[in-house]
């Protein structure tokens, strides 16, 4: 069968090794190949002109052309879990375990408990009541100590089990924190429900504001949502990466650095190239080629090709000699051709004109037949 072997030209062949009546051919030195990417420059824009668009109108997007493809319109999906409640498993009952609650702070039940994770914002607190038609108050604080109060809600119960106490203001946190909640009534005598174990990590239930030493907690929910703005241009690399892969079908990698934005092709070789952002036909321009920067990988970008092909290669027949019809030349569009450095007597096969083309040291002649 027919062996494939890459080469550069320039490099000298050798027959190393002769098996099974075909020679293998082999490059004196080894030689490297690189991808294609685009960096962008120093001039990202701030997360807020991002934020504004996903909160209003989400129509971002921006054109490109990857190895010679016009991707056009690709949107940006900025759309984000802003409301998406995070709650936390429900802490299952045990038994009739329960504690008695007063009409105040100092007749109360308190829960420590720790914030889940992906949760920005505290909205509310569920807590198991054997009580109807009375109001029912939660006030959350730093800790145990209640010296900072950090915000406060009450509900007014229709009905035994389960009931949502809804905070007047939602209180920002960051996962993993460790809140106290106080609970209380406006009628006492009023019971609550114990979980039978510990359910919180770190967690300790408080009977009229003293930790008790028992290993259980409240039988609670705690409910919140996620972060409705980005916090890190970071945020953008996996979206700006999905948009660009959903439109080429292939697997591009976007990077962020410091200060700028980075897309590298998948193609190996001096056919892989990927062009400046350009402004879209629809929708508000996020591409850089504008006077606002965005992603700047638009006029303030650096287009960087790949070096050398994996395409080219030359084969030998089954008898070991060089076969003109096994050939296989470097193939590349007529865009990518004129970014790079050729050298003389370079032969391409241009895909764009589906002709072959010959660099003469000066200019690319097309081959005829003739």
């Amino acid at each position: 069968m027919p062996y494939k072997k890459d080469f550069v030209a320039g490099d000298k062949l050798l027959a190393t090794e002769l098996i099974d009546n075909f020679t293998i051919l082999e490059p004196v030195a080894d030689y490297y190949i690189s991808v294609g990417y685009l960096t962008g420059g120093i001039n990202v824009s701030a997360l807020s002109v991002f934020n504004t668009l996903m909160n209003g109108s989400n129509d971002g997007k921006l054109s490109i052309n990857i190895d010679g493809v016009d991707n056009n319109d690709i949107h940006l999906p900025l759309a984000n879990p802003d409301g998406t409640e995070i709650n936390q498993v429900e802490i299952a009952q045990a038994g009739n375990i329960w504690e008695d609650i007063g009409t105040s702070e100092g007749d109360s039940l308190g829960q420590t408990f720790t914030i889940p994770t992906g949760m920005a914002n505290l909205t509310a607190l569920t807590i198991h009541t054997d009580s109807s038609g009375t109001t029912h108050y939660v006030k959350v604080y730093t800790d145990a100590t209640r010296t900072t109060l950090l915000g406060s809600g009450s509900v007014i119960t229709s009905a035994t089990g389960n009931q949502k106490i809804t905070l007047d203001t939602p209180i920002n946190v960051a996962e993993n924190d460790v809140l106290y909640a106080v609970f209380y009534v406006s009628v006492g005598g009023r019971r609550f429900y114990r979980s039978g174990s510990q359910s919180y990590s770190g967690g300790y239930l408080y009977v009229d504001n003293v930790q008790q030493d028992v290993w259980e907690d409240l039988k609670m929910i705690v409910h919140g949502e996620s972060s409705g703005d980005f916090t890190d241009i970071n945020d953008l690399t996996p979206l700006l990466q999905s948009a660009i892969r959903g439109a080429t079908g292939a697997e591009e990698v976007v990077e962020y650095d410091t200060d700028h934005f980075k897309i590298t092709s998948v193609t190996e070789g001096s056919s892989s190239v990927i062009l400046k952002m350009t402004s879209p036909s629809t929708g508000t321009d996020i591409s850089g080629n504008d006077t606002d920067k965005y992603f700047d990988l638009g006029e303030g970008a650096t287009e960087t090709i790949g070096t050398l092909s994996e395409d080219r290669v030359i084969k030998t027949g089954d008898d070991g000699r060089l076969d003109g019809s096994l050939l296989q030349l470097e193939q590349m569009t007529t865009t990518a051709r004129d970014l790079i450095t050729a050298y003389t007597g370079q032969v391409i096969y241009n895909s764009t004109t589906n002709k072959i083309n010959l660099y003469n040291g000066t200019t690319w002649e097309v081959v005829t037949s003739s």
